[in-house]
């Protein structure tokens, strides 16, 4: 029965009268050279950058450990890409140049001048 009613009140495409649907244009964001905010910082890649550590920032990387291989200090570093990379002194990062690799913390140079430790955790 209550079937019969839902059907006999369906009104059929023609007897509904036309509507415009105002259309508007997309919403726009200007940056004027500040971070954008709906853009999630920690998927933006630099596509200019080279592949591996030499793409990496110093802020972008993680001491993990230090290791001697033949009287020579290496460094394991984490970059935000998860992955471990092995670092030797004079190896290039993407601001700078490992100039150390101490017991406890690796030093990069920067291009600024500036040295920075990335120093293994506790």
């Amino acid at each position: 029965m209550l079937l019969a009613i839902l059907l006999s009140t369906v009104v059929t495409t023609g007897d509904l009268p036309a509507v415009d649907v105002p259309t508007y244009d997309a919403p726009t964001y200007n940056a004027q050279g500040r971070r954008d905010p709906f853009v999630n910082p920690s998927t933006v890649v630099d596509r200019d950058r080279p592949h591996g550590l030499p793409g990496f920032k110093t802020s972008e990387v993680f001491a993990r450990g230090v290791v001697k291989n033949r009287g020579e200090r290496v460094a394991l570093l984490r970059a935000t890409d998860g992955q471990t990379y092995v670092a030797h002194k004079g190896q290039r990062l993407y601001d700078g140049t490992i100039v150390e690799i101490a017991a406890d913390a690796v030093i990069v140079e920067q291009s600024g001048g500036a040295r920075v430790r990335v120093e293994l955790p506790r």
